[in-house]
């Protein structure tokens, strides 16, 4: 039995000691070739097909859910706030420090999905301070940054009236 196996075999014996069923492992020569069928996607209205959770932005993000549990300062829907420049670097220490179940990728897919957001570049656009993980004030928002927020800000308007009127040509035709 080679050690891998082995390594198998006590998590399995670990598992069932604790109560929990033991995964099971299918060599691929096991595996036969079935056809699967997927389910009809849903869809919202005019027949769109809606947004998977995965694919979801903004808030509804897997990534700012993860995380938002983790860092309820930073990730605050009620009340957002710019976040400190470097925050990603402070957040892996942290996370590496406390063990959190938040790897690199997922720390840094939350805090784009986050820094995306409306409100998120509104409060860039407001100006003002900086917070870091704690929600302590730690530097300011410059005025480059403030411009930048507001160019794109305009962006994401543009291209949600341009998806509105696209939407509205669309089911009008039908």
């Amino acid at each position: 039995m080679s050690t891998i196996q082995e390594q198998l075999q006590q998590v399995k014996q670990q598992m069932r000691q604790q109560g929990e069923p033991a995964p099971s492992v299918t060599k691929p020569t096991q595996r036969t070739a079935t056809t699967t069928k997927t389910a009809p996607r849903p869809t919202g209205a005019a027949g769109q097909v809606k947004k998977s959770q995965h694919g979801a932005g903004g808030w509804k993000s897997p990534h700012i859910q993860r995380a938002q549990v983790h860092y309820p300062q930073v990730f605050n829907r009620r009340e957002v706030k710019p976040v400190k420049v470097g925050i990603n670097d402070d957040m892996q220490a942290d996370a590496a420090t406390r063990q959190l179940p938040l790897t690199v990728k997922h720390i840094a897919w939350a805090l784009a999905s986050l820094t995306q957001t409306p409100c998120y570049l509104r409060a860039i656009a407001a100006g003002g301070q900086r917070y870091d993980l704690h929600g302590q004030p730690c530097g300011e928002v410059t005025p480059e940054q403030q411009e930048n927020a507001r160019v794109l800000l305009a962006g994401l308007k543009s291209t949600s009236k341009k998806k509105r009127a696209a939407q509205q040509a669309q089911s009008v035709d039908e």
